[in-house]
Parts: C-alpha cells; structure tokens; sequence
C-alpha cells in the first residue's frame, strides 16, 4: 500500500512525527472521527494563487486532526513553495514511513467569499486517499422535513485536495444545526463557513 505513496484517511490512530526538531511532540493527523462524517464532510472551496487567481478545490473538514495537508500536485500547481521536512507516519502497526512534504502557506476562501482563511504552516502530501460516497440530498430531503429548506451545492468530481485540520479552528465553525426530530435515528446538517454538509 504505501509503494503507492498514499494516505488512507481512516478512523484510526495516526501520529506525525517532526524530525527536523529533536523533540517528542507528535502531532496526529488521522481523524477519529467515524468515515461516514469524514465522507459528508466534503466541501467546495478556493484556494487564492500566488497571483491572485481562485482555484476551486474539493476540502474535508476534520476535526480529529492538528495538521493541515495539501496534495503536493496542487501545490506545485498554483506555485507554493516551503521549507523541506522529512516526517513520519507512526501507527500501531509498526510501519512508520519517512515522507518527505513542504510546509506552505496559501489562502483558503468559501465560494462565496464572506470567510476566509489564512493558512500558516499546511503540509504537502502525495495523495489523499479519501473513500467518497455520493449523498442523493435530493433524496434525503423528501425524507425528512427539517433538510428541506437547505441549499447544498453539489460538489466537484474531483478528489479530495485540501485536508483541513484543527489548526485553522475557526474553519470548523457550526453556525446552525437542524437535527431529526428527538428520539428518531436521522440525518442532521451542519453550517459551516464554506456550506452546509450533512450527517448521516
């Protein structure tokens, strides 16, 4: 699995060690959160380019990690440049491989252009092996009355290519919940600054 240079973003623990500094501190990148979230979490956003330009992304919100990554390609692409480190990825399985990323800066801003956000120290990474589930929203709201007055954008085809992690806090705001109704096991959206997503 890892001849193909990948991270597969599962509900497990994952640890990134810096080993540019001699220090302990790790920093988890994995998300605890359970992959249905993970999978209705994805976002449409804008990257802002070296020269002003918007480049529409496809990101996931996940609160289960510290650090934000970025896919190398697309970080070539709109020309970010950082500091070279070599990290590594500890797990419990033993296998801790030394990848090498950058540490780059670049604006992420909502479709809209009401939030943006600046982007202080994002890492570099080959892929974002991230599993995807189409959400049929039309679907859900003919179901269950409380989604019906939600605009959801569809999303881009395009992979996952900004991880946002819980460096950049204020990203994860919950502005407004509508949850199923008490005692019912259903679907609940969630506000963020860059649109709604839903839980299933």
């Amino acid at each position: 699995m890892w001849a193909r240079r990948s991270f597969e973003l599962r509900p497990r623990p994952v640890k990134l060690c810096d080993l540019d500094e001699w220090s302990e501190e790790t920093v988890t990148i994995q998300s605890g959160l359970p992959s249905d979230m993970q999978q209705h979490s994805e976002l449409s956003a804008k990257i802002i380019t070296t020269d002003n330009s918007p480049l529409e992304v496809n990101v996931l919100l996940d609160a289960g990690s510290e650090a934000t990554l970025i896919r190398e390609d697309v970080a070539n692409r709109i020309g970010l440049k950082g500091p070279v480190q070599d990290i590594r990825l500890s797990t419990f399985h033993g296998a801790d491989p030394l990848i090498r990323c950058n540490r780059v800066c670049f604006t992420l801003q909502s479709l809209d252009g009401h939030h943006k956000f600046e982007i202080d120290s994002a890492l570099t990474v080959p892929t974002l092996s991230v599993s995807r589930r189409r959400v049929d929203f039309k679907r859900l709201k003919s179901l269950w009355p409380h989604l019906r007055g939600i605009q959801i954008a569809a999303s881009q085809p395009d992979d996952i290519t900004v991880l946002v992690g819980m460096d950049v806090v204020e990203a994860h705001g919950q502005y407004r919940v509508f949850k199923h109704p008490k005692g019912i096991d259903g679907p609940h959206a969630v506000l963020t600054p860059f649109d709604w997503f839903i839980i299933e």
